[in-house]
């Protein structure tokens, strides 16, 4: 064996321990993560919604869960996506939907960006390391949600522009291929504000590029394409906005996202919507993400175009002010990342001369290496049995015992009282319960929610709700002091208590 052969075998070994770090448990925490974070109290609803689509074949046009705003408009903007949920839970169970769900991530983040989003020329242990990160960090918000179909197409549209930059898809393809994402996502997910965002930051950092205001000075120019003519971009996000339109509420699903960005008191009381906290590990990992693209960013100023500087300083900074918005940070640093590094990389070799093996030591075995990061990836979702999971639920899942006994207990027409969480938990043993509340906060508005939280909180006097809304029975959580207070009024007998979930009834004193 030749020196030269020795010395890169032990950098692809450097290499492959590399990946392997980074890639076992990225993969591994996600799927264990996943196992109780991938259903949510959203779910149940998102679920029903659905099944009343598929049945009735029309948009509802008042809410059908709750009796206290049953006459209220209510709007499906993501209409798609719960027909699609519910048609694909009737098909194949909840436990394959979750292990095909966590299964479609992975391949957001890592198989897709290995095989495709990410230019070949750029190393893989670079492109698998920082996706197995980005797994990590979206373990904070990712769930079975429309906001995983935004991503995706955020996915796609990089890619289909990427391709148009590196003349391998013509102007005209390009724009049908965001025709038809468009279409989609108008139907699926209030997220669709992101991808004219997206393509605005595109616009504005290729007129810098071509005007030369900006140098760009790329170490490896091959993987890197011409910036688009300010008119391509414009067509393109014509396209896009057009598309998105063809919904059945038009141009009010963009309306309603200015909407509920203004409304500061609904963004205060939803928890995702809360500034990242940089004590978690997510927050860490997206620091230390930032961290690397400024060190290559730093270094060498020039060997990114202007538009992928923007899309990672403006949606980390997105992640920070809200921590759900996390799960399209991490996306833009797999796509961008690793090429920022490999140019870095590629200026460095080029002065170092000793260390141009390193990197590219393991590449001869990347066919090997990837069917074996796709067998681990597909094993873990698909083999892994989610029932072992002691959350298979979420957090509905120690509710459910006791709301299967409401679901006995309880009469028709009741006018009962719950909070928000045993509000959308209910729908998965009695799909046919009125609810006082659910987790729709944008649907009810904040003083409605306000109400109903300082009732379960005694911070009001709940009699004067009770009475107000005429409610004769409620579900209440222990954890409420809602609780203590129907367990010594007189005026209400409880039914059932399993120390989690508790129903009482108001006496019939007639």
């Amino acid at each position: 064996m030749t020196r030269d052969r020795l010395i890169r075998l032990c950098w692809a070994t450097v290499s492959l321990i590399v990946l392997a770090v980074a890639v076992g448990p990225g993969v591994g925490n996600f799927v264990a993560a996943m196992m109780g974070d991938a259903i949510t109290v959203d779910y149940p609803w998102l679920l029903e919604a659905g099944r009343h689509l598929l049945a009735t074949r029309t948009l509802p046009e008042t809410d059908i869960f709750s009796w206290t705003h049953d006459e209220k408009p209510w709007v499906l903007y993501q209409w798609l996506f719960e027909a699609g949920l519910a048609a694909a839970e009737g098909m194949i169970g909840v436990d394959w939907l979750v292990r095909l769900f966590m299964l479609a991530v992975i391949a957001i983040y890592l198989f897709i960006p290995l095989f495709a989003a990410v230019p070949h020329r750029v190393s893989f242990v670079l492109t698998g390391a920082i996706g197995a990160i980005a797994l990590l960090m979206v373990t904070l918000n990712m769930s079975i949600r429309p906001g995983l179909l935004t991503t995706l197409f955020l996915l796609i549209q990089y890619m289909a522009i990427a391709a148009m930059r590196r003349g391998r898809l013509g102007r005209f393809g390009g724009t049908a291929i965001i025709a038809v994402v468009y279409l989609l996502w108008g139907n699926i997910h209030l997220g669709v504000i992101l991808g004219p965002a997206s393509l605005a930051l595109m616009l504005i950092g290729d007129a810098v590029d071509r005007s030369g205001l900006r140098r760009f000075d790329p170490a490896d120019p091959e993987i890197e394409g011409a910036p688009l003519s300010p008119a391509a971009m414009l067509v393109l996000i014509g396209a896009a906005v057009g598309a998105s339109l063809l919904n059945p509420y038009g141009l009010h699903v963009y309306g309603r996202i200015i909407d509920l960005s203004a409304q500061a008191d609904h963004t205060a009381i939803v928890d995702e919507l809360q500034p990242l906290d940089f004590g978690l590990v997510q927050g860490q990992l997206l620091l230390l993400c930032a961290g690397l693209f400024l060190l290559a960013l730093i270094r060498f100023r020039r060997t990114l175009s202007t538009q992928e500087i923007l899309h990672i300083v403006v949606f980390t900074g997105l992640a920070v002010v809200a921590g759900r918005l996390i799960l399209w940070a991490a996306l833009f640093h797999v796509l961008v990342l690793p090429k920022a590094l490999h140019h870095l990389w590629c200026d460095e070799k080029a002065r170092r001369r000793w260390l141009e093996p390193a990197l590219g030591a393991a590449d001869e075995f990347r066919p090997m290496i990837l069917a074996m990061l796709v067998l681990y990836g597909a094993g873990m979702s698909l083999v892994v049995p989610h029932q072992v999971a002691a959350q298979r639920m979420g957090l509905c899942e120690p509710l459910l015992p006791g709301l299967r006994e409401v679901a006995r207990l309880r009469q028709p027409g009741d006018r009962m009282f719950n909070d928000d969480k045993s509000g959308s938990c209910i729908l998965l043993v009695d799909p046919n319960a009125k609810v006082f509340i659910d987790t729709r906060f944008d649907f009810y508005g904040q003083a409605f929610l306000a109400e109903a939280a300082y009732t379960m909180s005694l911070r009001t006097d709940w009699r004067e709700t009770f009475d107000h809304w005429d409610v004769d029975s409620a579900i209440v959580t222990r954890e409420w002091p809602l609780a203590g207070a129907l367990d010594s009024a007189g005026d209400f007998e409880k039914l059932f208590d399993d120390g989690i979930v508790a129903y009482y009834r108001r006496r019939d004193t007639s």
